[in-house]
């Protein structure tokens, strides 16, 4: 079968089927990117022994900044609350008076610069 402008039906039926295709793949990368950046990925807290840093709020409620202190999770208490130790502290050399505890949800993976980058 020819249509009016001389191509096949079915060539046509493949660029479109094509096309959505392309498209479905382009809003699904979008999704990714904007999950990416409100941070949706992150499912659970950080496992044990990862470095994180905290968020401290600031006292109106509004805002904040994260600690420059790096810290390293040492244990998960009923899945949300996180005991954390500097991570210059030798894991030997803890004591009870340097555990901090938070939830998880205050915490941002730390990641170490790469040194290849200069800013």
């Amino acid at each position: 079968d020819l249509d009016a402008s001389g191509h096949t039906v079915q060539s046509r039926q493949a660029v479109r089927d094509e096309i959505d295709r392309l498209v479905q793949t382009a809003l699904e990368a979008r999704q990714q990117r904007l999950d990416d950046t409100r941070g949706l990925r992150r499912r659970g807290p950080p496992p044990v022994g990862t470095e994180v840093i905290v968020f401290n709020p600031n006292t109106l409620g509004r805002g904040g900044k994260y600690d420059r202190t790096i810290y390293r999770v040492l244990e998960i208490i009923r899945g949300v609350v996180l005991k954390l130790v500097d991570a210059k502290v030798p894991e030997d050399q803890v004591i009870p008076s340097m555990i901090k505890e938070t939830h998880y949800a205050n915490v941002r993976p730390y990641y170490r610069p790469s040194g290849g980058h200069v800013v």
